[in-house]
């Protein structure tokens, strides 16, 4: 179940980042707390990093120092979705609030890390305190998005796996088919 789970991940990853979307709309963040909290912690990473990857080559790379900066970010909300493994059990409510803390801090990391780095390392912002406020400025619009995808993916990706889940448990009620008939008492 986990490698199909880890294949569909890095499928899903691929084509959202390839389809037509808004800037900074994208499944990886989501992907990698996905895969921190229900993949295996050993190799659980690669199917999200693999579908990103992918996506890159198609779409094209950035500089490595940007790239080493956005997989740093990955890297960490992995790391949060790991410890949200620790929490399995819990309520419904409480497992979909700490999802949406742990995107929504991801989202702000991003943001942080990588706007910091455009602002160290390519020629778009004076190498000056103005400079980097600068680059946290025009950027806004852009987190806006990134909060959003981030947000967006996480529960798709949760919510379709909690569903999933949910029909395998219950397969067999699913599949009786009198339950799918329909009796009439009147």
């Amino acid at each position: 179940m986990n490698i199909l789970v880890a294949v569909i991940l890095a499928l899903a990853t691929y084509i959202l980042r390839v389809a037509d979307h808004p800037w900074n709309v994208a499944p990886t963040a989501a992907a990698m707390l996905f895969a921190g909290a229900v993949l295996p912690r050993r190799w659980g990473w690669i199917a999200p990093l693999a579908g990103s990857f992918a996506a890159d080559a198609v779409i094209g790379f950035d500089r490595w120092q940007m790239t080493t900066s956005i997989a740093l970010v990955y890297a960490a909300v992995w790391g949060a979705g790991a410890l949200l493994a620790r929490f399995e059990g819990r309520s419904l409510g409480s497992l979909a609030r700490r999802n949406g803390v742990i995107a929504l801090a991801g989202s702000v990391l991003f943001y942080l890390v990588t706007n910091w780095a455009v602002w160290m390392w390519s020629p778009l912002y004076a190498p000056t305190w103005a400079g980097l406020a600068e680059s946290y400025a025009m950027a806004i619009p852009f987190f806006r998005n990134t909060l959003l995808g981030d947000l967006l993916f996480t529960g798709v990706f949760f919510g379709c796996y909690a569903a999933a889940s949910w029909a395998v448990q219950h397969r067999e009620g699913l599949l009786d088919r009198r339950v799918l008939v329909r009796h009439d008492d009147a």
